[in-house]
Order: structure tokens, then C-alpha cells, then sequence
């Protein structure tokens, strides 16, 4: 598991866009001495747990405007802009109606207490509706998005913080462990050359031993 989780992390790790990257265009590269910040940057744990955590926040933000907020948040916060910036891409077409009703529903149960019989709507009825159908069905309701989507946000930022910061912990842990596991390993091998060593080198006395009181006897003989 940690194998992989490690493997996992390295790719995300490669596809997250560096500073270089993020200031290639012409409207940003003005303000990017702004940002010539090592907190901006850093990948350690709390850094990147905060990151994700704005990320996930201002991933509800709708169209172009979640990457902005997140990158404007994440400058307030002092955390990781690439990562903050990278995160919000949990939302894109595909889950956005998922998201958006969830959100809704929150919005239905704290203003009418999820009651009225006007909010029986199912995900999957949502979902077959035409792109027309899907702005008429938001713009009426606004009101319970308007509540909905911010607790949302503010319960995915919160779990995942905590969840990275869990998970980033445990991989710290388990690679000690195996580090120490593999350390343990060569210490058992070279022990294990020692033993081999020592009797190598108790054989070769022996063995010079018995050669010399063999030579000593013939020497013997050969005066006599």
C-alpha cells in the first residue's frame, strides 16, 4: 500500500506545474516577483495538506474562476500555489452536477429541513437533463446553492486537510519502518559474513597448526 501510495504520489508530484510554468503568460509574469517566495513553493506536509484543502474549496468556484480564487487564496494563506491551483481540478464537467446536487441538498436541508416535496429530485433525473434544462434547474435554485456549496467546500477542505496530513504521516512512518527493516537485513548479512569470516580464519589456524607440528616431526625424524 505504501509502495503505491508512494508510486501514486511521485506522478501527481510530476504533473503539478511549477512556477515556470504557472507564470508563462503574459498577464501573469508582472506580478511574478510577488511570489519569489519559498512558501509558495515548498512541498512539505503542512503546506500541501493547506494547499489541497484551498484547492478542494475553491474547486466549487464555477467555470475559470475556481483556479483563480484558489491561486489568490493560496497567496493569502501563504501555502503551495501549484498545488492549490492543481486541486481544483477535482471539478470539471464530469463531476460537476454530482457536486452541484450534493450542494443543492445540503442547501434543501438547512433552510426547509429536506421536507418539501418539491425537492424529491434524484441525481440520476438531474443528470439526463439537457445543458438548457441544467441552467433553468440552478438558476431557481439558487438560494440553496448559495448556502449549500460553501458547506460543502468548507467540509471537502477540511477532510482532506486532515486527510493528508494523516496519510502523508503514515508514509513518513512506514518508510522509516523500512528503512530500519532493511537496515536490520544487512546488519543480519554482514553478521552473517563475520560468523563465515571468523571460522575461515579459526580453519586456517588449524590448519597452520597442524602444518607446523607435522613439519616440527619431520623435522624431528630427520635429526634422528
Amino acid at each position: 500500500m505504501i509502495k503505491s501510495l508512494h508510486y501514486y504520489t511521485s506522478k501527481l508530484k510530476d504533473k503539478i506545474p511549477s512556477q515556470d510554468d504557472l507564470f508563462k503568460s503574459k498577464w501573469l509574469k508582472p506580478v511574478e516577483p510577488y511570489f519569489n517566495k519559498s512558501y509558495y513553493w515548498n512541498f512539505n506536509r503542512k503546506n500541501v495538506a493547506m494547499a489541497v484543502a484551498v484547492g478542494m474549496f475553491c474547486g466549487l468556484m464555477p467555470g475559470p474562476t475556481k483556479m483563480i480564487s484558489a491561486f489568490f487564496l493560496a497567496y493569502l494563506l501563504r501555502t503551495n500555489i501549484s498545488v492549490a491551483v492543481f486541486t481544483t481540478l477535482y471539478s470539471n464537467p464530469l463531476t460537476y452536477v454530482p457536486l452541484y446536487y450534493i450542494a443543492y441538498k445540503i442547501g434543501v436541508w438547512v433552510i426547509d429541513g429536506g421536507n418539501s416535496i418539491n425537492h424529491l429530485l434524484s441525481l440520476q433525473v438531474i443528470s439526463s437533463w439537457s445543458f438548457d434544462e441544467l441552467m433553468a434547474w440552478f438558476s431557481s435554485n439558487l438560494t440553496y446553492l448559495a448556502v449549500g456549496v460553501p458547506i460543502l467546500g468548507i467540509t471537502l477542505a477540511l477532510m482532506s486537510y486532515y486527510a493528508i496530513l494523516y496519510l502523508w504521516k503514515l508514509h513518513i512512518v512506514s518508510k522509516r519502518k523500512m528503512s530500519l527493516e532493511q537496515r536490520q537485513k544487512r546488519d543480519t548479512k554482514l553478521e552473517k559474513y563475520q560468523i563465515k569470516i571468523e571460522c575461515s580464519l579459526v580453519s586456517w589456524k588449524l590448519m597452520a597448526g597442524h602444518l607446523s607440528s607435522v613439519s616440527c616431526r619431520l623435522t624431528l625424524l630427520g635429526a634422528r
